[in-house]
């Protein structure tokens, strides 16, 4: 699993109100967990061998991207990922309010 975060675009700019989406990038839902909206990001290889991986963007209660989680094979191991990150970030949270 990779972490980054990230503050550019995925989308090219056309001109005015156009936008164009990288090739292959699919959107599949979303899913709330706490004060935290997921946001499954899906992506096929353009590769002799297709391959779809997951990508899961985490966006908290004041609509700001605050994670990026990356390459997971199926759409299960990417929101329990999400969901870890969330309880590891409310225990440190929590943790930092106590000392």
């Amino acid at each position: 699993m990779s972490l980054y975060y990230s503050s550019s675009s995925r989308h090219s700019e056309l001109g005015k109100f156009r936008r164009q989406r990288r090739p292959g990038m699919q959107h599949d839902g979303q899913r709330r967990f706490g004060n935290y909206r997921f946001e499954l990001i899906s992506m096929e290889t353009s590769a002799p061998f297709k391959r779809t991986r997951y990508h899961l963007r985490i966006i908290n209660d004041r609509n700001l991207r605050v994670a990026y989680l990356r390459d997971f094979p199926n759409q299960r191991l990417a929101f329990s990922a999400g969901e870890e990150w969330v309880a590891e970030r409310e225990l440190a949270i929590q943790e930092k309010k106590n000392s």
